[in-house]
Formats: structure tokens, sequence, C-alpha cells
């Protein structure tokens, strides 16, 4: 059990975090042009979320710990470089550390986008109502992604016309919505996209609004990869959504792995078992690690992302 001094802490920043801050001229601008008032309050929710302090630095080779970081191989570049995009939980290390040297082995730069622990939130909001969380997730969530593409962009090593991401979990959800023109437009520059993006075990829609993370109007090319017995990334929910978009000229692809359940790369889901989850039947979701599932994903993401 913590301590009653952290806990205070922990209030106190979750609190800090929670305060917003008046949006730029441009960012009102921005967020004023969005068509529909749920964009545009989005818009304005991720804006007055205090900015993310990104790395100076990269390292180099391997990440050392689940941290935010800026990998890189060794050598000049530039290279292309990945977004990695947490679940809804704090950044679990095996799982990164994964992620990040099948990236190093490709010769591609990782950053490992930490959108919680600046912002107080150091169990995740997995199990937390929007009613509950100290800032808007998936607008805030979606800025900082676009902050690190922009980010990423500066740097001398980074092909700045090769940069993606992948997501996983709630950032798999993330990945959707990065690949909707209407987000680019709030948060990127001019000119500045993802080349692609990778959603790894999301879900597809929100079970209270029935508003889809998979966006009309997505214009950045789209993998999905998703468990055939996951009830978080329900596939026969995505499926229609999916078909539907393609048909009208989205450039959306999928795959499903028909055994497959939530997690599917975290090791520590040895054996499998229940975890509890807002949102979906019975709150709780069934993580289960499956190397081979693991590396097939892998493979397909990395092979989707270098098109």
């Amino acid at each position: 059990m913590a301590r009653p001094g952290i806990w205070l802490v922990s209030a106190l920043l979750w609190t800090q975090c929670a305060a917003a801050q008046p949006l730029a001229p441009d960012q009102e601008a921005r967020c004023t042009a969005q068509p529909g008032e749920s964009y545009r309050r989005a818009c304005r929710d991720a804006y007055a979320t205090p900015a993310l302090r990104l790395p100076e630095r990269a390292e180099e080779g391997g990440s050392r710990s689940g941290s935010m970081a800026i990998v890189k191989p060794a050598g000049r570049g530039p290279f292309p470089a990945v977004v990695i995009l947490h679940t809804c939980d704090s950044i679990d290390a095996d799982q990164t550390r994964y992620w990040v040297r099948a990236a190093i082995e490709r010769g591609t730069v990782a950053f490992v986008l930490d959108s919680f622990t600046q912002r107080g939130v150091q169990r995740g909001t997995c199990n937390l109502t929007a009613a509950d969380s100290p800032f808007a997730i998936y607008p805030t969530r979606g800025r900082d992604a676009y902050d690190a593409l922009r980010h990423l962009a500066t740097l001398p090593f980074v092909d700045r016309g090769r940069i993606a991401a992948i997501g996983f979990s709630q950032g798999g959800r993330i990945a959707y919505t990065l690949a909707g023109a209407r987000y680019a437009n709030m948060f990127s520059d001019p000119g500045l996209r993802f080349r692609a993006l990778v959603s790894v075990y999301g879900r597809c829609r929100n079970p209270i609004s029935k508003r889809w993370w998979v966006q009309d109007d997505s214009t950045t090319p789209l993998l999905a990869l998703l468990g055939g017995k996951d009830a978080d990334g329900d596939a026969s929910e995505c499926l229609p959504r999916f078909e539907t978009l393609r048909a009208a000229g989205r450039p959306i692809d999928w795959h499903i792995y028909p055994n497959a359940a939530h997690a599917w790369d975290y090791a520590q889901f040895i054996p499998a078992r229940q975890t509890p989850l807002w949102g979906v039947a019975g709150h709780t979701v069934r993580n289960e690690y499956d190397p081979r599932v693991t590396e097939d994903s892998r493979d397909r993401a990395f092979a989707f992302v270098a098109r």
C-alpha cells in the first residue's frame, strides 16, 4: 500500500494537470474551423491541456526502461521513425522494449511517447470514465502524437517523410483518429503527416457514445490488427466499418488473428487472465500472451509502415 504522502503528492499533481490553459489564437482558429461542435470541443479540450515536455536527446541502440524516450540506430541517418503509442495503462517496460528493439533492428528510430506520467496518471486510465479523467484522453493523446511527429521532423537523423505510428489498445484507438483528415487539420503542421498508422488490438467504437474512433475521413494508410477472441478490440464490430470505408476509397487494411485475445504481446499474461476494463461487457477483458501472434503482428506492422 502506498504511503499517504505519496498519495497526496499524486493528488496534487493530478489537480495541477487538470487545470486548463487558454488557447493561443492559432489554436482557437484551428478549432473554430472544425466541422461540427463535437470536433470543435475535442480540439479545444486538447489544446487546453498543457503539452508534454518531449525528449531533447536520443538514446542509441536500445531503450533502458519503459519511460518516454527517443531511441535511434547507430549512425547518422536519416532514418525512418515510428511513434509508439501505449495502452490505457502505464507503459509496460518489457512490451515497450520488444517493439523498440524491433524498430532498431529494422533501422528505424523509435519514439516511446508517454501521455500519462507527466500528467500525474501513473496508474493509467483503463478504469476511468470521461468524468473521472483529469484531461480529455483521446483528443489530447492525438495532439501528443502530432506533437511527437513535429518534434521528430526537426531531428537531423530522422527522415521527416517516413514517420509512422503504431498504437496498442487505447493507443490503437488513437491511431485510428490520427488517420482522419479532421484530426490532422486540428493538430499537424501543413504538409506534415504520418506516412502510415498501425492499430494493434484497438477497439473501433466508443461503447458509451457509440462514436467511431475509425474516422470516416481517413486519408493516411491504416492497418488494423485484431484478435478474433478479443472483447476489447472486437473484430466483428470493426469489419463492417472497415469494409464500408475501403469501398469508399479510404486506405484501410486489416488482419484478424482468429484465436488471439487482447494484449497478445504482453509476456506477463502467462497464463491468460481476466483484467478489469471499463466499457466492455462484464468490465473485464481476457489478456493472453501469444508469441506467434506477437511475431507476426510485429512483422506485418513494420512491413506496412515501410511500404
